[in-house]
C-alpha cells in the first residue's frame, strides 16, 4: 500500500461494512474516504492495518471465496460454507441465521433462496470491488 492508492476501510454502524478511501499517508494509515453517497465521504481518518483492504487482499479473498463456492451443492452453500466465507469477509454474515436463533418464516425463505443463488455471484462481487482499487 502506498500513498494515493485506493483501498477499502472497514467501518461499523450496527454492522461491519467497507468504504472506498484514498491513502493519504501509508506509514500512519491515514486515509480519506472517497465513497460518494456515504455520510463519511471526504472525511480523513486513521485506520488500523486490520481495517484496511488492498487490491491484493481482495484478490486473495476472492480466490479463497471461489474455492468455497465451487463446493456448493444444488441447494447452495451450507451454514459451514457461509461461516468460512464470513471468516474471510464479515459481509457474508448476513447470509447466516441470526445468533439469537429468532428467524421469521419470511427470513428463512429469503435465506434459503439466497443460499441457492449467491455462490454464483461471488466472482462478480469481488471483481467489482477489485476494479475500484489500486
Amino acid at each position: 500500500m502506498k500513498n494515493g492508492d485506493t483501498v477499502q476501510v472497514r467501518r461499523f454502524d450496527t454492522v461491519h461494512y467497507w468504504v472506498f478511501a484514498r491513502v493519504v499517508d501509508a506509514a500512519t494509515g491515514q486515509v480519506q474516504v472517497a465513497h460518494p453517497g456515504n455520510a463519511e465521504d471526504g472525511k480523513v481518518l486513521v485506520a488500523a492495518e486490520d481495517e484496511i483492504r488492498t487490491k491484493a487482499d481482495v484478490e486473495r479473498i476472492a480466490a479463497a471465496a471461489q474455492a468455497i463456492a465451487s463446493q456448493a451443492s444444488n441447494s447452495g452453500l451450507s451454514d459451514s460454507q457461509f461461516r468460512q466465507l464470513a471468516a474471510l469477509d464479515p459481509w457474508w454474515n448476513q447470509f447466516l441465521p441470526r445468533q439469537d436463533g429468532k428467524i421469521s418464516e419470511g427470513e428463512m425463505k429469503s435465506l434459503a433462496t439466497q443460499r441457492v443463488i449467491v455462490h454464483r455471484g461471488i466472482a462478480r462481487h469481488y471483481a467489482a470491488i477489485g476494479a475500484q482499487l489500486s
